[in-house]
């Protein structure tokens, strides 16, 4: 890989784990004035009208028209878009915004276990298998789960962020099952769409009333998660695969956590705890074994795309 080709490869990568970072900051910051799944909607809205007349300009394939594309999307927004911003922002109400991105760093895991379940190429060895059970085992040392805790509403929060991870994995590896040809970009931004269609309806159902005065801190954190942390890192995410491959580009999920620590506790005065960080450690310990052959054939080859690897 040339110097400058590794660059900009590197400047791809901070920015969406800087995005990503920042983006459960902001999350913490807009649920105070806004109900979650309406404001996971409106992340989902903003991102789709940034990125859809994108797609339409740069890719000649842009509109789905076989039964596989549609199911693509349909999966890429019930599950990647719509499921998993609902859990996350319902989640992230009674948890930090460290410990959110923490047990979101779980999802690759999940996405291999997902993978052994529903794609019939994949094998989970006895080591990727351990992999797995330490992940979980570090979400269950993130949440602290002690019987007071489990009886109440905050206990609640990391389970439901669980549930979020888990959706993301799992509509990763159903689109994956789905025949087309449609770009990666588009079906998402596609998904999006759908996505944020979705949880207008179910925000609708159960009631969410928006009734709060939209200040300048409220637009910029919805502004951020729209533009910056989803339309923005979603074409830097799909370029880096492009480029380095998907698992080394999955490795940015151990990053986002170390940026949202820090944002946290620069702009909200979060505080983080040996449970958080003994947790993540383990997810990072679960990761590297789940994925051990491709992680070592990257540091081999240097940094081709995964095909090169």
């Amino acid at each position: 890989m040339s110097s400058s080709r590794s660059r900009f490869v590197a400047a791809l990568f901070a920015f969406v784990a800087l995005a990503w970072g920042g983006s459960y900051v902001a999350i913490s910051v807009g649920l105070h004035n806004l109900p979650p799944v309406f404001f996971a909607a409106s992340r989902l809205d903003i991102a789709a009208v940034v990125l859809l007349p994108s797609v339409v300009a740069w890719f000649d394939d842009w509109r789905p028209t076989t039964t596989g594309d549609w199911l693509t999307v349909f999966a890429a927004g019930l599950f990647v878009a719509g499921g998993t911003n609902a859990f996350l922002f319902v989640g992230q109400q009674t948890t930090p915004s460290a410990v959110a991105a923490v047990i979101f760093a779980l999802n690759p895991i999940l996405a291999t276990l997902f993978a052994w379940a529903l794609l019939p190429s994949e094998r989970l060895s006895v080591v990727s298998l351990l992999g797995v059970v330490l992940g979980i085992l570090g979400v269950a040392i993130v949440a602290d789960p002690t019987p007071e805790m489990l009886l109440s509403a905050r206990g609640l929060g990391p389970w439901i962020l669980l549930c979020g991870a888990g959706c993301l994995g799992f509509g990763t590896v159903l689109t994956r099952r789905f025949e087309t040809t449609l770009p990666t970009l588009v079906t998402t931004s596609w998904g999006l769409l759908f996505g944020g269609l979705s949880l207008h309806a179910v925000s609708y159902g159960l009631g969410e009333h928006v009734s709060t005065a939209w200040s300048s801190t409220l637009l910029v954190s919805i502004a951020y998660l729209g533009v910056v942390a989803t339309a923005g890192a979603y074409s830097a995410y799909f370029e880096l695969i492009v480029r380095i491959g998907a698992v080394r580009t999955a490795l940015v999920s151990y990053v986002v956590p170390v940026v949202t620590a820090i944002a946290g506790w620069l702009l909200v005065g979060e505080t983080i705890t040996l449970h958080t960080v003994a947790g993540f450690v383990v997810i990072a310990t679960g990761f590297a074994l789940t994925e051990r052959r491709t992680l070592v054939a990257g540091l081999r080859d240097g940094g081709g795309t995964e095909a090169d690897a």
